[in-house]
Formats: C-alpha cells, structure tokens, sequence
C-alpha cells in the first residue's frame, strides 16, 4: 500500500508538473513492491552476484517511467537553466 501511495505523490510532483507521463511513477513503485514480493517468497540463495544484478536491474530498468523524459525536459531543465547549474 505504501508504494502504491507513494507512486501517486510522484504522479503529482513529476507528471502533473510536466502535464505528461501519467501513470509512470504509480508503475514504477508498484514494480518495486513486485520485486520485494518476489524477494521475500523466493527460497533461493538470496546473496551473490546474481541476486545483487536483479536488484540492480529492478531498480534501474524502469527508471524512465519515473523520470519520463518529458519530465526532464520541461522540468528539470529549466530548473537547472534557471538556478546557474547548468553550463
């Protein structure tokens, strides 16, 4: 329920900002409360490098539904543009 929350307060502080990319932060949460589901119910060995890429992989592969490029384009840039941090 937590992720699911928190998918929706990113939906209102990245999407509804960039006026696109709904639904990307929701899906993105509830990919990681999967992924801890699945980490808990699995029986399997749960150190080594295999599990450690999985995590990594869970975690970073849907990370543009998070950041949707639009976000970046019509926030974050102009963000960065007007506070000198960009060169």
């Amino acid at each position: 329920m937590v992720f699911a929350v928190s998918g929706l307060v990113h939906e209102l502080v990245i999407t509804v900002p960039a006026s696109a990319g709904f639904g990307g932060p929701t899906i993105y949460f509830l990919i990681q409360a999967l992924g801890i589901w699945v980490e808990r119910g699995c029986p399997c060995r749960r150190h080594g490098w295999v599990w450690r890429v999985r995590t990594w992989i869970v975690l970073l592969l849907p990370l543009p539904l998070l950041f949707p490029p639009v976000f970046v384009e019509r926030v974050c840039l102009p963000f960065f543009t007007f506070i000198n941090a960009l060169p």
